[in-house]
């Protein structure tokens, strides 16, 4: 199998990191790394806590042509302006994979036809500190699914690939996924970004919280007038749960601890639980 990987910030480069590490005889994985190609061919990638790698091919762009996969880890705003020159060197029943936030398949679909393109949701976090130098902060895995029912056969092949990397699960509801994703994102990737807080630091404030759960309903309200039936991408189900928690019907939206006001430790806390049981309650009342 040829594979390539397009960017390599910190998704890109930790998935990068563990594929060539794990690498199958016979495999050949190519690194399309922008600038940081210099320093990741001359340091190689290294993630906290895990063997430095040395990728055997690394260059601004891809190289070479008849890719069986292509692993495309950029920003979803530059999708266009990596994946175009990429989309020539496809094989024939090449496969792209969109390892993006957002919804990214259907612009991918442009470029090479909705049948080839598959989507993974990822349900796990990283930074980058350097160029070629990341740090796993949050486990979890992806979810693996096709942009249209003609892809669907390509999906347990990628899954293989990818959970060398992290766990994956398949679905054949990427649309749910995606948007259920996209209203976490929403709720908690904007609201940092503007306010600079943490997530614990925006489960701390109660008015990050309740701007959190409108962002949420509003991405929820969005989906389901696209008829989009949402899809559970983290977290826990109330039959998961611990009976005290089904009692008195407070179970956790996601696997840590939740209560009625945030907890004091910042660096832990999560703002899911709260808005999820805000959601559920039918706030904000208007």
């Amino acid at each position: 199998m040829r594979v390539g990987i397009i960017g390599l910030g910190a998704i890109g480069g930790v998935l990068a990191a563990r594929l060539v590490a794990s690498r199958r005889e016979g495999e050949e994985i190519f690194l399309a790394a922008g600038r940081s190609a210099r320093a990741i061919r001359e340091q190689g990638l290294r993630i906290d806590g895990e063997q430095p790698v040395m990728p055997p091919s690394v260059a601004e762009r891809l190289e070479g042509t008849q890719y069986d996969v292509l692993l495309l880890c950029t920003r979803t705003d530059d999708i266009e302006t990596a994946l175009l020159p990429a989309a020539s060197l496809l094989a024939p029943e090449g496969t792209i994979v969109c390892v993006q936030n957002g919804l990214p398949e259907e612009r991918a679909a442009r470029a090479v036809g909705k049948g080839r393109v598959l989507g993974a949701v990822i349900g796990w976090s990283a930074s980058a500190s350097g160029r070629g130098r990341y740090k796993i902060t949050g486990g979890g895995k992806f979810i693996l699914g096709a942009a249209d029912a003609a892809g669907e056969s390509r999906v347990a092949a990628v899954a293989a690939l990818l959970e060398r990397a992290f766990p994956v699960k398949r679905t054949t509801n990427l649309q749910g996924a995606r948007w259920s994703k996209l209203a976490m994102n929403c709720a908690l990737s904007t609201l940092g970004a503007v306010s600079g807080l943490d997530f614990g630091g925006l489960a701390a404030n109660r008015d990050a919280r309740e701007l959190a759960v409108v962002a949420v309903r509003e991405a929820v309200q969005v989906a389901r007038a696209k008829q989009v039936h949402l899809e559970r991408v983290a977290g826990r189900t109330s039959s998961s749960a611990s009976p005290r928690e089904s009692a008195r019907g407070s179970a956790p939206a996601c696997s840590c601890a939740s209560s009625k006001d945030a907890p004091p430790d910042r660096s832990t806390t999560s703002t899911a639980p709260w808005c999820a049981r805000r959601v559920r309650s039918g706030w904000p009342r208007r």
